[in-house]
């Protein structure tokens, strides 16, 4: 088994134990994930049982390959590899099992690509963990996770009747390296983590409706009906190493957005935006902040204070949403992120405003992320701002 957020490996076409080595880095006791005990969890090293489930549905939903999907070595372990036509693994059992797209649910796979597709499908996924959607259609799905194949970039989709919402990520992935996704469902928000940090989020309107049904639950792709750009969800080629599904968030949002209507776009074209995940909790001392949007390469901190205010600082296009007399910075150099996206865990029993002071139950806290930018000379920016009440 592989502990839940890992570093990268080389490409398992020529794989060596010492640069995959972080892929087995850590154990959990038999039986347990780190992350909770999912649904579906497939990590194909049992050679006697290689699509065996060892989430809580039990044998009942072990999987089949289909096509020319095999099992090669991959770490330690094994992986399967997929050609890009026409293979893919399918979990056996009730299919509503997975009708989990409606709440709360999750969804991890480590995986390697180098797949592009010829320019004019930008909107193609090379799926790689996604629910067959409306109608039966193999290409339509209920939710899905994948790469585009034309960019290489990474995306988190949910459908309904009239539409779909999605988060996309800012960084190529098909470039023949392990990476990690986790896509999370927390009420309305949509949030993707790649390699282990939160860099893409979405919010699914009030009006988003269902797509639950009954059709199958799909790792890697099928070969599509109707030919050209017709369906979002295409075969994948490369290896997936685990796949885990929960039918609950893994990290919850917490905390109420304001100031988004004020967030300035950046030189990405992209207004910035923070995401808090964890616990409200104060004993928990669990409360992880996230910046997605940045422009690449330029620096920021994490910013906090009790106060609500809005304001526009000299020399920055963005709009700072916090006010004195409190105001505090993460700014050491263990705290700088650097963009596109970036996170802080923050410790709780010391925010940095003076003198330092702990979260007590009932505070609430504002945070937000200023940054800098080139757009198109040198100034700063800022996301719009969470608050988050303690308990």
């Amino acid at each position: 088994m592989h502990r839940f957020t890992l570093g990268r490996g080389r490409h398992p076409l020529a794989p060596t134990l010492a640069t995959l080595s972080a892929l087995v880095a850590a154990v959990p006791a038999a039986g347990q994930h780190p992350a909770g005990q999912p649904l579906l969890w497939y990590d194909f090293d049992d050679q006697l049982n290689p699509t065996g489930n060892a989430g809580t549905l039990g044998a009942a939903h072990d999987g089949e390959l289909h096509g020319n999907a095999s099992f090669v070595p991959f770490g330690s372990g094994h992986a399967v590899q997929f050609d890009g036509s026409n293979d893919w693994v399918i979990p056996r059992g009730p299919e509503n099992a997975f009708d989990i797209g409606d709440t709360d649910f999750s969804i991890f796979v480590r995986f390697v690509t180098t797949t592009t597709t010829p320019p004019g499908c930008p909107s193609r996924i090379g799926a790689l963990v996604w629910k067959q959607g409306i109608g039966g259609l193999p290409g339509v799905p209920n939710y899905a996770i994948g790469v585009r194949k034309e960019t290489g970039l990474p995306i988190f989709a949910i459908k309904d009747l009239f539409g779909s919402v999605a988060a996309l990520g800012p960084s190529m992935l098909n470039d023949g390296v392990a990476h990690e996704l986790l896509a999370v469902r927390s009420g309305n928000r949509l949030t993707l983590h790649v390699d282990g940090i939160l860099c893409a989020t979405n919010t699914l309107p009030a009006s988003f409706g269902s797509s639950n049904n009954n059709n199958d639950l799909v790792i890697g792709g099928r070969t599509l009906t109707g030919g050209g750009c017709t369906f979002l969800t295409d075969d994948f080629e490369g290896l997936i190493d685990e796949v885990c599904i929960w039918n609950y968030a893994i990290h919850e949002s917490v905390g109420s957005n304001y100031c988004g209507a004020l967030a300035v776009p950046n030189s990405t074209g992209l207004a910035a935006l923070i995401v808090a995940t964890g616990s409200t909790d104060v004993v928990s001392n669990d409360l992880t902040l996230s910046a997605v949007q940045l422009p690449p390469n330029r620096f920021g901190y994490f910013i906090t204070g009790q106060n609500q205010g809005m304001s526009s600082p000299p020399g920055s296009q963005g709009v700072i949403c916090l006010s004195l007399p409190s105001l505090g910075r993460f700014s050491s150099v263990a705290q700088i992120i650097q963009g596109p996206c970036g996170n802080l865990q923050v410790d709780l029993t010391s925010i940095p405003v003076t003198p330092t002071q702990a979260v007590q139950p009932g505070d609430t806290w504002n945070f937000q992320c200023w940054y800098r930018d080139n757009n198109p000379g040198p100034t700063s920016n800022f996301t719009d701002a969470v608050g988050v009440t303690f308990h």
